[in-house]
Formats: structure tokens, C-alpha cells, sequence
């Protein structure tokens, strides 16, 4: 890479860092497709780019590799995106002025990749049918196997956060260890106790919220319907 080039994707990192205050981790991805750029337009010097090397780079970048794998959309726009918000600051240096300020448009991407990559994406999720037969074909003979067999069917009723379930267990463990005689009993687990309880308590209304979200969703559901 020449000088000029690699000096001024240098300030522009300092100023995402410093001026923008972007996460080191963007700050990366966005380097990353300018050098990217680069890469593909053989080093050309910023101030010399022109259309036919955007429109190259553009049609390079979304062409399969020798393996017959292409980036994702969202891969696509993104870089495209980097690429254009670069060029958009370096028409405001020093040296870089002349860089006609209609080039930078050449580097947006096309209308149907940024709604593809835009799209939302539908969760997979087990079907009620599904949950009943899971919870209907676990064992019962044992009360650990009813407990997780109700366990099931209370996380799917009630619509928890699984990591308000989780919660939920590492409080009981911290009980059970409170009152065990091999820790002691009671004695001196006051305040522990009643942090346990605010937790719990803090955890109930994550399991209110989520249950009366669950029934908003059945009652659209059934208006849908």
C-alpha cells in the first residue's frame, strides 16, 4: 500500500476512536473493508479513484470466491457503507478536497441488498404441539424427573427469561446451603437470606412481566386468527 494511503486510513481510525468514540471492535470491521477496498482496486491512490473502480470494487465484492462462496448481504452493505462514510470524511482533509462529492454516492449499495439485509429474521420455535408432546413424553417416576417435567411447563406458561429460570437455580442452591448443617445452619445468614429474598423478589416481577407479554401476545394472536 502506498504512503499516502495508508497515512490517511491511519487519521481516519483516530478519528472514529477519539472523535466519534466507536468501539474498537466497529472501528475494525470498518478499516477492514477499506483496506478491503484497496485490496481490490489494486492500490489505486483515494485522490485518483474514479466510478469505473467503485463500480469494480462494488462488482467484485459481491462476486463468488474460487471456493464459490459469496458474503452475506448484510456483509455487502455494510462494507459498502464503510467504504462511502470514509470517503465522506476524507473529502474534508487537506489534499483531498478535489474528490468530486457526487463519487461518493457511487459507493452506496443497492436498494433490494439493504432490504434483504434489513429483513427481520423469524426465530425458530417449537409449536404448542410440540411442547405438549415433549412435556407429555418425559418420565415421572422419580421427583427430580416431575420436577423438570413441571419445570418444562412452567417455563413455556409463563413465557420466563431463560436466564431469569437460571437465576432461579442458583438461588435455590444458595438456600439450600444457607440452612445445610454441613455449612452451619442459620446462624449468621441474616443478611444473606434477605438478599436471596430481594432477589427473588426482583425475579418474580421479570417472570410477571414476561407472563403478561406472553398474554398480549396470545390475545393478538386470537384477534389475528
Amino acid at each position: 500500500m502506498n504512503d499516502a494511503n495508508a497515512f490517511v486510513i491511519y487519521r481516519y481510525q483516530v478519528y472514529l476512536l477519539e472523535g466519534k468514540g466507536r468501539d474498537e471492535k466497529t472501528v475494525d470491521a470498518a478499516l477492514h473493508h477499506i483496506w478491503r477496498f484497496c485490496e481490490l482496486t489494486g492500490d489505486v491512490d483515494f485522490r485518483c479513484v474514479d466510478i469505473e473502480q467503485i463500480v469494480q470494487y462494488k462488482t467484485s465484492l459481491q462476486a463468488s470466491d474460487n471456493s464459490g462462496k459469496t458474503l452475506s448481504t448484510s456483509t455487502i452493505v455494510h462494507a459498502f457503507s464503510s467504504v462511502c462514510g470514509f470517503f465522506r470524511w476524507l473529502r474534508k482533509q487537506v489534499g483531498y478536497d478535489k474528490i468530486p462529492e457526487d463519487l461518493v454516492e457511487y459507493f452506496s449499495a443497492p436498494r433490494h441488498l439493504i432490504q434483504i439485509a434489513n429483513a427481520p429474521v423469524e426465530k425458530a420455535y417449537p409449536t404448542h404441539e410440540e411442547v405438549i408432546a415433549v412435556v407429555g413424553s418425559m418420565p415421572t417416576d422419580s421427583f427430580l424427573q416431575r420436577r423438570n417435567r413441571a419445570l418444562v411447563a412452567f417455563v413455556y406458561l409463563t413465557g420466563v427469561r431463560s436466564r431469569c429460570v437460571d437465576h432461579l437455580a442458583s438461588e435455590a442452591r444458595r438456600l439450600r446451603a444457607a440452612v445445610s448443617p454441613s455449612t452451619g445452619g442459620r446462624a449468621g445468614c441474616d443478611q444473606e437470606q434477605q438478599n436471596d429474598a430481594d432477589r427473588l423478589v426482583s425475579c418474580r416481577e421479570g417472570i410477571r412481566t414476561d407472563s403478561h407479554r406472553l398474554d398480549r401476545r396470545n390475545d393478538l394472536a386470537r384477534y389475528q386468527s
